[in-house]
């Protein structure tokens, strides 16, 4: 799982990957999911690389990392930052709502992933799952109606669609403190997959 990719970790990560695949481990397309069952299991060593947040910084990895190795991934998309118009919006989401108060930028044109990027690596048949939509801790949210919102509410009908078809669904902040009962019981009924 990674998020937030600066240009100077490049290298290292894909030293990573490279190691990985040296130690025997196959990259596996996130949709390989559907297929396993009791009589279809998945054999041998496998991983399945995500990335949350939608920072702009994946779709360069994406292009010049991933790509070179033919590896598919999971990108969990927070609907709201995708829709940030510029940096400042940007800022203000990483800040407050991903809660890094320090987070100091890559030079890229953008921050975050805009629709056209989800278009692109759809297209290029990645999984593009949901985030929610503004990355709050559903775990310390007291409203159901709120909850329910921010894992299947109201967004744009082009990127709802993309996100029903792939059924992906990743918690924000990745512990399992963050996920209570009626959060998860909500999204299991939304999604087929999800992920911390």
């Amino acid at each position: 799982m990674y998020h937030d990719i600066k240009k100077s970790d490049f290298q290292n990560i894909e030293k990573q990957i490279q190691f990985i695949k040296k130690d025997g481990w196959k990259f596996l397309h996130p949709s390989k999911l559907f297929n396993i069952s009791e009589k279809n299991k998945i054999k041998g060593k496998n991983i399945i690389l995500t990335f949350d947040d939608g920072f702009f910084s994946n779709i360069i990895f994406e292009k010049e990392v991933l790509s070179k190795y033919k590896i598919k991934a999971a990108f969990f998309i927070p609907y709201n930052f995708m829709k940030s118009k510029n940096k400042y919006e940007s800022i203000k989401f990483i800040k407050n709502k991903l809660k890094l108060p320090n987070y100091k930028p890559d030079p890229y044109p953008r921050l975050n992933m805009n629709f056209h990027d989800i278009i692109k690596l759809n297209k290029k048949k990645h999984i593009i799952g949901f985030h929610t939509k503004n990355h709050i801790e559903l775990s310390k949210c007291k409203s159901s109606k709120i909850i329910k919102d921010e894992i299947s509410g109201k967004m744009d009908r082009k990127f709802k669609k993309i996100i029903l078809k792939n059924k992906f669904f990743s918690f924000p902040f990745g512990k399992l403190s963050d996920i209570n009962d009626f959060s998860y019981n909500y999204a299991k009924k939304k999604y087929n997959f999800i992920f911390l």
